[in-house]
């Protein structure tokens, strides 16, 4: 029989889930923003990282599904064309981020505020391109 867990340790555990769920609602209740993507990326906290990766793998994964019927349908373009030997991956869409915000060279006003899924949208079209 297992030795009943100690109530400073149920605590303990207790509140790190509701921190951890807080901070995870927080970012999927709406877009995150360039300010909040770089301050998460440079986190010392693994559940800050952890829970911004899992953000942007799940906005890279919906708008390659998103992308999904334009692949057999010829009547519309789709609006990138990754090539078939380089599957998209977490640290393509970071990669993507990150050269799309630094081609911006100050065109978009506040970056800082915009929103990083418009960011990988166009670093997506812009690297690759249909032909």
């Amino acid at each position: 029989m297992l030795a009943p867990m100690p109530r400073n340790l149920i605590r303990t555990t207790f509140t790190a889930a509701c921190m951890f769920g807080a901070y995870a609602a927080h970012l999927l209740a709406g877009d995150v923003t360039v300010k909040q993507f770089r301050a998460a990326i440079a986190s010392k906290d693994p559940t800050e990282v952890n829970t911004i990766k899992v953000y942007i793998s799940g906005l890279g994964n919906g708008i390659e599904w998103a992308m999904a019927p334009y692949a057999h349908e010829k009547k519309t373009s789709p609006l990138f064309c990754p090539p078939e030997k380089m599957p998209l991956n977490l640290s393509n869409y970071i990669d993507l981020i990150e050269s799309a915000i630094k081609a911006d060279h100050g065109g978009t006003p506040d970056v800082e505020d915009s929103y990083i899924g418009m960011w990988l949208v166009l670093g997506l079209t812009e690297t690759f391109p249909c032909k």
